[in-house]
């Protein structure tokens, strides 16, 4: 069964050029997405230590100077993800996935890394479309031709 973890980041963003604080983080609005499309558990990467609320306080990222954020990476070390496929998303404001799949690889190198989906902080509320296409690939994946068929010709909000 799937499950979908994610680290994501409420407060002060930079989205479109402009500082805003929001609510419920990119990432977590993504990750809810996938988890209703796939219609699995979705679970939170808390940090022991919380990120500070304003933009300009911050030192790192999700996908922040380039790669992993910090939560993921001490998730990374302390799972066993041997064996396990993992699809990969993150948000971002203009760099994409950055070095972070190549950090990915290094950190869960017995793992398959399949192809993953990138998307702009600023349109994760327009992004079903984008998610539902990335995903064909685990339907496909898993040979869960009903959801497939489904995934084809119906779009989630």
């Amino acid at each position: 069964m799937p499950i979908v973890v994610y680290f994501s980041h409420r407060g002060e963003h930079l989205i479109n050029g402009k500082i805003q604080s929001i609510q419920v983080g990119n990432t977590e609005t993504v990750a809810y997405k996938i988890s209703r499309q796939l219609e699995c558990p979705c679970v939170e990467i808390v940090p022991v230590t919380a990120y500070p609320q304003k933009y300009t306080d911050f030192l790192g990222y999700p996908n922040w100077l380039g790669t992993l954020p910090k939560p993921i990476v001490s998730f990374l070390q302390e799972t066993d993800l041997a064996n396990k496929l993992i699809y990969p998303f993150c948000t971002h404001e203009g760099s994409g996935f950055g070095r972070s799949l190549l950090d990915l690889k290094i950190l869960a190198p017995a793992s398959t890394i399949k192809t993953g989906l990138p998307i702009r902080g600023s349109r994760v509320l327009r992004s079903d479309k984008a998610i539902e296409n990335w995903l064909i690939q685990f339907y496909e994946s898993n040979n869960r031709q009903e959801d497939l068929k489904h995934a084809k010709t119906n779009s989630w909000t």
